[in-house]
């Protein structure tokens, strides 16, 4: 969650008939279908709670039973948000190991393609879609802070599809669902 958003992800369903979509509810009100297993429902209110359900949707149009219901409650003012979805992000989606020092504050991204976030392929939901059949991807975004000194935390949430490696100015702060020690591009994920 943010102050004004909530990013959910659901396993995928199967069915005899095929399944088509998903209905997301926001409380017992329909916020969307859509063709894959995550959405990002932005707009929200800060300090709100929100009630989520999932429903499966099959080729003839039968709906699943819902899924457990998921509550989140956002996060306050949205005046210390520094990244937010529907930013502009760099992205290198490449079949070979990004150049030397990509993650470093002072390495130059202009020739990387961007667009704004959610990127990826395949669910439908993408702002924008990037090229897909690739094992890594590589992901920049300049975030200026005024006052570091000013801050003493700072939280984020990661949607990824297998595993993820976060670096902040060059050091690597978060690391899900890949095995520890030194990773390349060929490296695959702990788990799919």
């Amino acid at each position: 969650m943010t102050s004004n958003s909530v990013s959910l992800a659901w396993n995928a369903s199967s069915d005899n008939v095929a399944v088509t979509g998903y209905r997301v509810y926001r409380g017992a009100t329909l916020a969307t279908t859509v063709t894959g297993t995550a959405w990002t429902d932005t707009g929200r209110s800060p300090n709100t709670s929100y009630s989520y359900t999932v429903r499966a949707i099959d080729a003839a149009g039968n709906a699943s039973d819902a899924s457990n219901q998921v509550d989140v409650t956002t996060t306050g003012s949205s005046t210390g948000q520094l990244v937010a979805t529907g930013d502009v992000w760099r992205y290198r989606a490449e079949t070979s190991n990004a150049p030397s020092g990509w993650a470093d504050v002072s390495f130059d991204d202009s020739a990387w393609p961007s667009g704004p976030s959610q990127l990826g392929f395949g669910d439908g939901d993408e702002a924008t879609v990037i090229p897909n059949r690739r094992m890594t991807y590589y992901f920049r975004r300049a975030i200026t802070v005024d006052n570091p000194g000013s801050i003493s935390t700072l939280s984020f949430q990661l949607l990824r599809d297998d595993g993820a490696v976060v670096y902040v100015n060059g050091t690597e702060v978060r690391r899900s669902n890949l095995p520890a020690g030194a990773i390349d591009y060929s490296t695959p994920p702990v788990a799919t």
